[in-house]
């Protein structure tokens, strides 16, 4: 009977101890469920040691499995916490490779704790959104430096600006300054081209501005000072040529009073010697009388006598060159 007690009391016991180490690593495990953050590999080694010392293997195997669920969590939050710094901005030299295996990574725990997968989740799609920030941010600066544009660079600018990683937003910040320098380099030409170009095209105009007013000055003055000219020669031809006819007739009247003394001497002289002779020259002595201005002294008769004849242009010409003075020659019909 000793012996029997005494192996129910220590079978009895080492069921006491046996439901205590369980409870041990359940309530370990519990607490890992609720905080991951807080698991390390050597936790893990050290639950999984007591889990190894237990004798129920059900349960062994239960806790097991629980352990290993635990241990896949913990792995993704390492890899998945490890794409981001403290503040949450993703680290340098992030690669597309590392995103998709930390997605395979969540998906395959995505049954065992639904709110660690939400939360696991929203990081990686943090890590997503700032990767693909920068991807489009580096091939926009690429396709800048190919293609230097003011256009391009405000654009290109502003994906830079959106990077939350310092280190690459300077590293395409520097590569954007260079890009500016160019661009505004070509601008400084394309200004100082244009700038040229005006004022060639000003000279242009000014001179051709100028050579039409000279042009058209010329014409004008040339034409006034012809038709000033042309009046002044005609009337001074006009002139001319009552001056002419007046001198003509007192000439040709002096002549015919010249004429007319001469006659009536011969007359008298003839009227002792031969009266036909004096017959003759009295008749042609009067002949002559019907001249309006005969005798030499009615210059009235002489000017209503110009007055009232027709005149006739007879010829014309220029003195002092092509665009002097004027002269006509004018006769009465």
């Amino acid at each position: 009977m000793l012996v029997l007690g005494g192996t129910g009391a220590y079978a009895f016991n080492s069921h006491v101890q046996e439901q205590k180490r369980q409870q041990s690593v359940e309530q370990t495990l519990s607490s890992f469920h609720q905080n991951v953050d807080d698991l390390t590999e050597e936790k893990i080694q050290s639950v999984k040691a007591k889990i190894n010392k237990l004798k129920d293997e059900e349960k062994k195997q239960e806790l097991s499995q629980d352990l290993r669920d635990l241990e896949a969590m913990y792995k993704v939050n390492v890899f998945v916490t490890s794409l981001l710094d403290s503040k949450q901005v993703i680290k340098d030299g992030v690669t597309l490779k590392q995103i998709n295996d930390a997605k395979s990574k969540l998906e395959n725990i995505k049954t065992i704790d639904k709110s660690f997968y939400e939360k696991q989740k929203g990081l990686l799609d943090i890590v997503i959104a700032q990767y693909e920030d920068i991807q489009k941010a580096q091939k926009a600066v690429s396709a800048l430096e190919k293609q230097p544009k003011e256009s391009r660079y405000k654009a290109s600018k502003a994906l830079v600006e959106k990077i939350k990683n310092e280190k690459t937003k300077q590293e395409l910040s520097k590569k954007l300054a260079a890009v500016y320098k160019t661009i505004e380099e070509e601008k400084a030409k394309a200004k100082a081209l244009a700038e040229a170009k005006k004022r060639e095209q000003t000279k242009l105009a000014q001179a051709t501005q100028k050579s039409s007013t000279n042009s058209t000055s010329g014409k004008v003055g040339s034409s006034s000072y012809s038709d000033s000219s042309t009046s002044s020669s005609k009337s001074s031809s006009k002139s001319s040529s009552s001056k002419s006819s007046s001198s003509s007739a007192k000439s040709s009247v002096k002549s015919s009073s010249s004429k007319s003394s001469s006659s009536t001497k011969s007359k008298s002289t003839a009227s002792s010697t031969k009266k036909q002779g004096s017959s003759s020259e009295s008749s042609k002595s009067k002949s002559q009388s019907k001249d309006p201005y005969a005798g030499g002294s009615d210059w009235d008769k002489f000017g209503k006598f110009v007055e009232s004849s027709e005149w006739e242009k007879v010829d014309s010409g220029y003195m002092d060159g092509e665009h002097g003075h004027t002269w006509e020659s004018w006769k009465s019909k």
